[in-house]
């Protein structure tokens, strides 16, 4: 079986679909550090089923999706493939193909994909698959989780530094077991389920029988039930529809009185509604006479209005024409007013244009004056410009040539200086390299008392290791006991749940006084307003919980007594509850007499005989039971009431016969239960407090457990810490070691460096004093040239002050044109705004002239209007006098008419009264029959509510029963008799007690659950037999194959041609079991531990080894495993990194030597590790952040001076292709 090929798609750096073909037996992988190439490793454990993100470098498992780029955005998809060759390998008995793989295809592909929501799909050629899928078919492989065939940056030392229980997963792997140990798992976890589910079945088995049997008892009660019940509804329907007829008949009767006394009620009133009609006509007349009275009043009050509102408006109208004259003539004198005024204004305006037109001509003259006095200015102030920035080169050259001389001397000064530090310097040299030869010899020292100490740390490790074993076993056997008092206590806090749930229950029933009379519940509520009162006779027993029913039979309804403390406070009560609702019993709890308890009759015990009583109420309950006795049976009571009479007798069934004969069946419902309650919360009481002691001796054993563990747990804190410490001063010493001979090699290279420091000072002394000699002479020039520059900078000065004196001369010319020109526009500007304010005020005199002509004729118009009104007005007075008149007229006469009407009303009321006596009369007999009606109703609705009250028939099927029904009036013994077998019958039902009519069904259920939980069971303990064994089998099959295959790897890496001292050319090495807790060897759990001895060195433990030395003792011991059980591929990343050339050498010679039975993918950096193989691949970054893959052709790996390859900086373009 070999890899064919890899494809990826999304995944990290690899955005576009890359394909990577593995083609040959060892191909090569190499490229720039973070380009990607490890990328391709974490492909092939994620499509295998890593489930870990940050074994594959991320935070979470959405970072191997493609994140996007710069010029890239992210992919919403990461998917890889791996395809496998499948060969055949053999062919079984009917001629079929046997692969390596159990699939029968020529190529097997793995793929798995993820999208963006986090959704994980794994596919095998093709199909739908789970991870659980492929690492079956992987097993045995080496290529599933914690295998051998990968091996990743930093697991080669993580491989040595590994716990021996851990490094032993890697053997299980190659010896085929990693399968095994998964079922067994496996098959322990549906052990343990099957366990629990089996103590669940046997629980429900239990609970149940037990439930069986109750309902059994309980179904043939209801079935006795179901026949007492269908000849009680029988009985019942007889006597109902009797009763439903009886009714029936006296409701005709009823009906036919009320329609006789209707009839002589409808004549009365036919009379009587002809005297109301003739009423109601009278009365209407009454009320139009004084309706048309009160019009006429009403029209009257009108014209009167009338004329008060025509004289008001005439004088209003002579008012407005008066004031109308008036402003008419006001009007004319301010119009001639405006008149005279417009003429003055137009003089005043022809004035003022005349002068404005002067003031323009001045103003153009003084511009034109400024414009050329500017242009004037404007010509000299170029020239000053010009020879200032003359006197300003000047200036800068004569400052650039001081500056330039001051930076040459100080030039000299500096070379000056730095000559005597350079000599400073080599004196310092000569010191330093006399104290580098002192800390030479002092390193050699340190380094030799270094190497004792490691010796000695490394002992303090050992003894480290073995005490936080001996702790760690201390801890796991207190967890175990920690387990165990933990599960009891959560036994025992569920039970407490439940008995304080019932708890509560009980107590919101007492506290809310459930089976209590409404009247005693209600002075019960109120005991402060009835002195003495103690409670009720129940609550203030105290029995055993099996006495508690029959007690509470035998009391009856002397149990809702309430009892007091004195007879007087008894008696008072008695007084003020005399109109309470309902029968109230009133007890006190004083003795009467010196002998308050009577003796019983006879020696036969009553029914207290044994029976535990307390509770301040026992003493009356024992004086209300003095006379009560037990009996078996009816006839049983009957012969002993012979004996004792005025007893009573309480039956085995709960029935009750009183001295006077009376039988009382059943319970009183008010008070049911209530003894009983009682006296199961003091049970339950009792049962929680002995919980609660037993839960605090448990927390204290658990507590002494935890204290147990927690000293445990730090002294195993405490062991594993000075096994750290231990390691750390390992470790410590070891880095000293190597500190030192860093520092010792250091010095050397210091050493030689201060000589050559010192060699150098000289030269550079000489140096600089030539620097300063010439510094000095080019000083020496610019001060030459500086006397020059100074004399062009004093001719540029003066040249500069000779302009400056024409431009001011310029300048006062421009600013007395200024001022010429301002003084010319003021005028003009005041000339202007005179002209445009006369203008303003003619305008506004004109418009207000226009405004008072409108107003002037306005009045006029308001003048005429106001004269007609005026005329109009008095005629509307003249009509509204007339008008007055005739209305005092038509009142008077309405007067008159309404009074007549009054009397024709009260003759009508006087003839009205004779039928109504007469319809009253019949009123009263139809309601004498509605009562009739009334009662018949009531008894109907009472037998409605007896129907109703039976579910076994409705209203209907006792109507439809009573058309045939024939029964026989002068046989009234019959229904006398039924009626006392319905009463035989209903005591026979009450006898029963409560009925569950569901427990018939129940019980068939319950049988055939019974049976089913029967069968489960048997499964159930079949099916842990049968894991029990597979289990066995399975270690045993497992210690078998690891004990081969171990032997096999020991031999193949620690013998005499093993792998390692192959690699190491000599040196030996041991591949050990370490013994369990329990000191013994166990193939199925002892870890493994590696010693290693290098040639040439003393045995030495593997934190000791160098990096080399790590690294070839864990490709030795892969490849002793791939020896024993080659994988088909084996993935090596930058495994070589720490090794030097003649290793590199070795380890591709090894690698090599495997390729017949095993492919290999090789991350690498180096030289000879390229060149072993047969194809390489590059991985470039060319686009940030975006991995390509192209091929290299191994013969142009081309050489650096460091002994790498640096792909892609030193490739030529024509050797890199894309794949």
């Amino acid at each position: 079986m070999r890899l064919e090929r890899l494809t990826l798609s999304g995944f990290k750096s690899f955005a576009d679909a890359t394909e990577v073909r593995f083609d040959a037996p060892i191909n090569g992988i190499v490229g720039p550090n973070g380009c990607g190439k490890s990328n391709v490793v974490d492909a092939l454990k994620w499509v295998l089923g890593e489930r870990s993100a940050k074994s594959l470098r991320g935070g979470s498992m959405l970072d191997v999706i493609f994140a996007g780029a710069h010029a890239r955005s992210p992919s919403d998809l990461a998917k890889v493939e791996l395809v496998f060759s499948n060969p055949i390998v053999d062919r079984d008995q009917d001629g079929q193909p046997q692969r390596e793989l159990p699939i029968n295809t020529e190529e097997v592909s793995i793929c798995r994909a993820l999208d963006r929501d986090n959704t994980s799909r794994y596919f095998i050629n093709g199909s739908k698959a789970k991870a659980k899928e492929i690492r079956e078919l992987l097993y045995g492989t080496g290529m599933g989780k914690g295998g051998y065939a990968m091996i990743e940056q930093g697991q080669v030392a993580a491989m040595l530094q590994a716990k021996p229980e851990e490094r032993r997963r890697i053997l299980e792997e190659a010896a085929g077991i990693s399968g095994f140990r998964d079922r067994r798992q496996e098959s322990s976890r549906s052990l343990e389920r099957s366990e629990s589910k089996l103590e669940v079945f046997r629980a429900s088995l239990a609970s149940t029988e037990r439930r069986l049997r109750t309902i059994r008892n309980q179904a043939e009660r209801a079935r006795q039930y179901q026949v007492l019940e269908s000849e009680r509804v029988d009985l019942q329907r007889y006597l109902l529809t009797e009763t439903f007829l009886r009714l029936e008949t006296e409701l005709n009767d009823a009906i036919q009185r009320r329609r006789e006394s209707a009839a002589e009620g409808a004549v009365w009133l036919a009379a009587l509604e002809e005297a109301e009609a003739d009423l109601t006509s009278k009365k209407q007349s009454e009320t139009e006479a004084w309706q048309l009275r009160r019009k006429a009043e009403q029209t009257q009050s009108k014209a009167e209005a009338e004329h008060a509102a025509a004289a008001e408006a005439l004088r209003a109208a002579k008012e407005r024409y008066e004031a109308a004259t008036q402003a008419n003539a006001e009007d004319k004198r301010e119009l001639e007013e405006l008149d005279t005024r417009e003429s003055h204004l137009k003089a005043e305006r022809n004035t003022h244009e005349c002068l404005n037109a002067e003031a323009s001509t001045q103003l153009d003259q003084t511009r034109k004056a400024l414009d050329e006095a500017v242009a004037t200015r404007t010509r000299t102030r170029q020239m000053a410009v010009d020879a200032e920035r003359q006197a300003i080169r000047a200036e800068e050259a004569v400052t650039d040539t001081q500056q330039e001389a001051e930076r040459r001397r100080s030039e000299a000064a500096e070379s000056e200086a730095r000559r005597e530090g350079t000599r400073e310097q080599e004196e310092a040299a000569n010191v330093r390299l006399q104290n580098l030869r002192e800390q030479t010899s002092s390193i050699a020292q340190k380094l030799e008392s270094a190497r004792g100490s490691f010796t000695a740390a490394e002992r303090a490790k050992v003894i480290a290791e073995e005490n936080t074993s001996v702790q760690a076993a201390r801890l796991a056997s207190l967890g175990d006991q920690q387990s165990v008092l933990a599960s009891n206590l959560s036994e025992i806090r569920a039970a407490e749940a439940r008995i304080q749930s019932r708890l509560d229950a009980l107590v919101e029933l007492r506290q809310s006084r459930e089976g209590l009379a409404e009247g005693i519940r209600k002075v019960l509520e109120r005991p402060e307003s009835h002195p003495g009162l103690i409670g009720v006779l129940a609550e203030l027993i105290e029995t055993d919980t099996d006495a508690a029913d029959r007690l509470e039979l035998a009391l009856g309804e002397h149990a809702q007594t309430l009892v007091f403390d004195t007879r007087q406070s008894a008696q008072q009560a008695s007084a003020r509850l005399a109109e309470a609702p309902g029968r109230i019993r009133i007890a006190s709890l004083e003795p009467q007499g010196s002998n308050p308890l009577p003796r019983h009759n006879g020696s036969r015990p009553n029914v207290l005989h044994n029976v535990h009583l307390g509770g301040p109420g026992a003493w009356l309950t024992r004086r209300i039971l003095q006379k009560t006795y037990p009996a078996t049976n009816i006839q049983d009571a009957k012969q002993q009431s012979l004996l004792y009479p005025g007893s009573r007798f309480l039956l085995d069934d709960g029935t009750v016969l009183e001295s006077d004969g009376r039988i009382v069946v059943g319970r009183e419902t008010s008070a049911a239960g209530t003894i009983v309650r009682r006296a199961e919360e003091r049970r339950l009481q009792e049962e929680l407090d002995e919980l609660l002691v037993r839960q605090l001796r448990l927390n204290e054993n658990l507590a002494g457990v935890q204290a147990g563990e927690k000293e445990a747990r730090q002294n195993l804190e405490e062991a594993n810490l000075k096994e750290r410490e231990a390691r750390e001063a390992l470790n410590t010493v070891q880095a000293q070691i190597d500190r030192e001979e860093a520092d010792q090699k250091r010095l050397r290279t210091e050493t030689e460096s201060a000589e050559q420091t010192c060699s150098s000072m000289a030269a550079r002394s000489k140096q600089f004093t030539m620097l300063a000699e010439e510094a000095r002479e080019r000083a020496q020039v610019a001060e030459d040239r500086l006397g020059t520059l100074r004399s062009a900078r004093d001719e540029a000065r003066a040249l500069l002050d000779l302009q400056r004196k024409d431009d001011a001369a310029a300048e006062k010319a421009v600013d007395d044109a200024h001022e010429d020109h301002r003084e010319a526009a003021t005028q003009a500007e005041a000339a202007h705004r005179t002209l445009a304010a006369t203008n303003r005020e003619l305008d506004e005199s004109i418009k207000r002239r226009q405004v008072w002509l409108e107003r002037h004729k306005k009045r006029q118009t308001e003048q005429k209007y106001a004269e007609e009104s005026r005329n109009t007005n008095q005629d509307r007075l003249n009509l509204a006098e007339t008008m007055l008149a005739r209305r005092r007229s038509e009142s008077t006469k309405a007067n008159q008419h309404a009074e007549a009407a009054v009397i024709a009303r009260q003759d009508a009321e006087s003839a009205r009264e004779i039928p109504r006596s007469g319809s009253i009369q019949a009123e009263k007999e139809i309601q004498s029959v509605e009562g009739l009606l009334a009662r018949i109703a009531l008894e109907r609705d009472h037998l409605g509510e007896s129907i109703r009250s039976e579910e076994a028939f409705q209203m209907e099927d006792i109507a439809a029963s009573a058309v045939n029904f024939d029964p026989n009036p002068s046989n009234d013994s019959d229904r006398a008799s039924r009626e006392e077998r319905l009463e035989e019958v209903r005591a026979e039902i009450r006898s029963l007690g409560h009925i569950n009519l569901d427990a018939i069904q129940e019980e068939q259920e319950l049988d055939e659950n019974n049976e089913k939980l029967i069968e489960q069971v048997a499964d159930l303990e079949s099916t842990i037999v049968r894991l029990t064994e597979l289990i066995e089998r399975l270690d045993t099959e497992s210690r078998a194959m690891f004990g081969e295959a171990f032997e096999r790897i020991r031999d193949h890496f620690a013998g005499e041609d093993g792998m390692f001292r192959q690699l190491f050319g000599g040196g030996s090495a041991q591949l050990e079991l370490v013994p369990t807790e329990s000191g013994d060897i166990d193939l199925l759990e002892s870890g493994i531990e590696i010693r290693a001895t290098p040639p040439g060195k003393r045995p030495r433990v593997l934190s000791q080894l160098s990096g080399g030395e790590k690294t070839m003792t864990a490709v030795a011991l892969v490849m002793a495993i791939f020896r024993s059980n080659p994988s088909p591929v084996c993935v090596l990343d930058e495994v070589d990194a720490a090794l030097d050339e003649a290793n590199v050498a070795r380890f591709c010679k090894t690698i090599q030597s495997f390729t017949d039975r095993s492919q290999f993918v090789v991350i690498t950096h180096r030289k000879l590790t390229m060149r072993s193989c047969q194809r390489l691949y590059g991985v470039t970054m060319q686009e940030r952040g975006v991995s390509k893959l192209v091929g290299v052709r191994v013969d142009d790996v081309q050489e650096t001076k460091q002994g790498d390859v640096a792909l892609i900086e030193t490739l030529p373009t024509s050797i890199a292709h894309p794949v």
